[in-house]
């Protein structure tokens, strides 16, 4: 997730320069020598004209949807909708493409065959379990304003790549896998592509280009400066790359800590409690608390602070009716900033798990014995993260 929004803050002004060529180049494209300048490690990635644009806010809204457990549509229009209100962007223009602001406004049917769908999907991949779910939430989140075969085909290959790259698979795995499955076409040579790509939001046409550029590279940073090179829809290219890139290679903390202070701070707190989240997700799987129903309840039932851990305020708390019967669990944890917090959010978790696997029964519990679950689960998990 936060890759695509490196990439896509990175790539913002190229986009423009890509645009302008467009406009203004008899070739309808910026010279190889321009692009290619970008692969030096002395040309910096940001500059002062960097800005995220509507790769990242879509991103931040579909990662939002799957924090509060709400619905895709509902979320991107609601962000859509907010940046829409603020104005021209900072490059003088609106925040979407037109047929994005015409679905907004509720103008237009969402068919489009762009790759507004592709560039978003990215906190799917890291979030749900299985390549199935994965590629039924990537259509779920694609179809409202890119209900076309192609759109949803080139979303779905690229959280097909994050997913797999999450999950350790090898660059040739990775290929074969999208080659197979959605029947790209892989093979392209860089210097063609630097000298010929011209500017195209077709998914079909930069869906296939952006995840070669991954699978050329041999690191993240490499990953993204080659995105860029080629010219093109040069922001969503990167926002591709990039977030395939991440779950293969990670992100350098530098560019974590650059690109978080081009976002807002509501922004920035969604991208943070998203990590923290699948954070939380992974280490409950190693102590198998996998139910979806019951982490999608805690997400109504969970009160988070940003507090000092020897403060001490965290707990399970439950509601009983007349009649002793349970009625509702609720917990409140620290957020996870180090694995302290993190065996409390544990302690907790386990301690609801045990009440919600049991609401609508006679509270009966043994203190003692839920206790000793609880911190058995904190051990657990201390010598499963090990293995894992």
């Amino acid at each position: 997730m936060l890759g695509a929004i490196i990439g896509d803050i990175v790539g913002s002004t190229y986009e423009v320069l890509e645009i302008k060529a467009l406009q203004e180049s008899p070739s309808k494209k910026r010279s190889y020598e321009d692009r290619i300048q970008i692969l030096s490690s002395k040309t910096p990635l940001f500059n002062k004209n960097s800005s995220f644009t509507d790769d990242s806010i879509l991103t931040i809204s579909i990662a939002s949807a799957i924090l509060k457990n709400e619905d895709y549509e509902s979320s991107l229009r609601l962000f859509g909708n907010n940046e829409l209100s603020k104005g021209l962007d900072r490059y003088g223009r609106l925040p979407f493409s037109p047929g994005f602001v015409k679905w907004l406004k509720k103008e237009k049917v969402g068919d489009s065959l762009g790759n507004g769908g592709a560039m978003r999907i990215s906190s799917i991949a890291l979030y749900f379990d299985t390549l199935e779910e994965v590629l039924e939430e990537t259509k779920k989140a694609t179809i409202p304003s890119h209900n076309s075969v192609e759109a949803i085909i080139g979303a779905q290959a690229v959280s097909t790549a994050i997913y797999l790259a999450s999950h350790h698979k090898s660059k040739e795995e990775i290929k074969n896998t999208i080659s197979s499955l959605f029947s790209y076409n892989l093979q392209f040579d860089l210097n063609t592509l630097q000298h010929e790509y011209r500017f195209t939001s077709k998914t079909s046409n930069s869906v296939p280009q952006a995840i070669y550029c991954f699978l050329i590279s041999d690191s993240f940073e490499n990953a993204l400066r080659i995105s860029l090179s080629i010219g093109g829809d040069s922001d969503t290219i990167a926002a591709i790359t990039c977030a395939i890139s991440e779950a293969y290679y990670g992100i350098p903390s530098d560019l974590k800590e650059q690109a978080l202070t081009y976002l807002t701070p509501s922004y920035r707190s969604i991208v943070q409690d998203f990590y923290e989240e699948i954070t939380l997700k992974k280490a409950l799987s190693l102590v198998d608390i996998k139910d979806q129903y019951f982490l999608n309840y805690m997400k109504t039932h969970t009160k988070k602070y940003n507090i000092p851990e020897e403060t001490g305020i965290w707990g399970c708390f439950i509601t009983k009716d007349d009649d002793n019967l349970i009625q509702e669990v609720k917990i409140i944890v620290p957020n996870i900033i180090n694995e302290k917090t993190l065996l409390i959010n544990i302690h907790e978790y386990t301690h609801a798990y045990e009440i919600y696997k049991r609401l609508g029964t006679i509270y009966d519990f043994n203190d003692i014995e839920e206790e000793q679950k609880a911190r058995n689960n904190e051990d657990l998990y201390l010598k499963k993260r090990v293995i894992n």
